[in-house]
């Protein structure tokens, strides 16, 4: 034994000396790294950062490379994150062939280890939310309407002194209800016809609703709990709204065009996807091939590729009206009434500058159908309640784990019925 030990001790240094070259010589050396070392193995100390103080590690990456990109450590690889409207422009109208929305999507949430591969070779549900779901959205609200005023019964059940402890299940719980017993009816419906001429399966038709399902009941259920967070914090919002909305109710009744008219309520919406979001980033791709971004970054093949979304929405110099960094419910609604251009100041209109929803031509194909319905609920609890914190009074700071942007999970939220 002791003779094969230089033996052992070559073999470590080749090894050690291999490892290094090839970090050396890896094409995605050049650009930064934020969050932690690059250096093979320490960068594991870079994924746990990112995953626990994800927020303050794009924070640095966004401001010290605004206007180009960094990376961050995943587990098996890197995140090359662009920071600024213009490499949003840039990304956004590259083609699938150099940068791809669904194999970016797909890789980044793993869909192909988890669902049929053909759920992603033949994406028939996207167009399916996109036109048939938004063109139905006048004939589908009466039904949205009549689902959210028995859900806010059955799902707020207010006690004798007006208070409800039970609010931790509410966002999931009342947004899963509306969305399983409205949407699901209509869309399997949708996806079975396209699904027969294929000879698609049973197992396929179920996986493409799970599908639709987790990107629904999430994002929706997560947006509602932030927007009744704030209304929470700050109980002298609800009645600007509520002088805005009932006489529109009274008038119109709750329509598609009556809701368009809720300037108030949209911008209370987009401020809340601005301000707060699901993620912090957006416009996620996957290099097809080789790619020079504007900037000069060179992505390899293979690339996962997204951008800051969360830092971009709170950059006081992309800001034209007050502080970035403050929640103002009704910022978008004073910008439109002084905008000839108020139609893109609405929840659903995304820019280089306002990608919640992505932007381009794969920006979320249900954002339109997940205002409407976002903008039912609040309006009828905003009617229907007063809401208000226990305890302090105060909004509880929200939880970011690696991308995602959480409320608070252990909050607790006052419902009392309004006479």
């Amino acid at each position: 034994m002791e003779g094969t030990a230089p033996l052992w001790y070559s073999l470590a240094a080749v090894s050690v000396v291999f490892v290094v070259l090839r970090w050396r010589a890896h094409p995605l050396r050049a650009i930064p790294t934020v969050g932690g070392p690059s250096l093979p193995l320490l960068s594991y100390l870079g994924v746990k950062n990112f995953i626990l103080h994800g927020e303050d590690v794009l924070h640095e990456g966004y401001h010290k490379h605004y206007g180009s990109a960094f990376k961050v450590a995943l587990l098996d690889q890197w995140l090359v994150v662009v920071a600024g409207p213009e490499m949003v422009a840039d990304v956004r109208t590259r083609p699938d062939s150099e940068l791809s929305h669904t194999e970016g999507a797909s890789e980044f949430t793993h869909l192909r280890l988890t669902l049929n591969r053909a759920i992603d070779d033949d994406p028939y549900h996207i167009p399916l939310v996109r036109e048939t779901l938004t063109g139905s959205l006048s004939t589908v609200l009466p039904d949205v309407v009549d689902e959210i005023q028995v859900a806010t019964q059955e799902r707020i059940p207010v006690f004798d002194d007006g208070r409800n402890q039970k609010y931790l299940d509410l966002g999931i719980n009342f947004v899963k209800a509306l969305i399983k017993d409205q949407i699901i009816n209509d869309m399997l419906q949708w996806i079975m016809n396209e699904a027969l001429p294929r000879g698609s399966s049973n197992a396929e038709i179920v996986e493409r609703i799970l599908i639709l399902n987790l990107a629904a009941i999430h994002t929706s259920s997560i947006i509602a709990t932030h927007a009744l967070y704030h209304l929470a914090a700050h109980t002298e919002y609800a009645q600007a709204l509520r002088e805005e909305i009932a006489p529109i109710v009274e008038a119109e009744g709750w329509t598609r065009d009556a809701l368009g008219k809720m300037w108030k309520l949209d911008s209370l919406l987009r401020e809340t996807l601005r301000y707060d979001g699901v993620n912090t980033v957006s416009i996620m791709r996957k290099a097809m091939m080789d790619v020079t971004l504007a900037d000069g970054t060179f992505l390899p093949r293979g690339t996962l590729l997204v951008a800051d979304a969360y830092h971009m929405h709170h950059d006081p110099a992309l800001s034209a009206d007050t502080d970035a960094d403050a929640f103002d419910p009704f910022r978008f609604a004073r910008m439109r009434t002084t905008n000839e251009a108020g139609a893109r100041l609405q929840a659903v209109s995304t820019s280089v500058q306002y990608i919640p929803f992505s932007h381009g031509r794969h920006a979320c194909p249900g954002r339109f159908f997940a205002a409407e319905m976002l903008k039912l609920i609040l309006a009828h609890i905003v009617l229907k309640y007063d809401v208000k914190f226990g305890e302090n009074g105060g909004r509880p700071a929200n939880v970011y784990w690696a991308q995602a942007v959480l409320p608070a999970p252990d909050a607790r939220i006052l419902f009392r019925k309004r006479g």
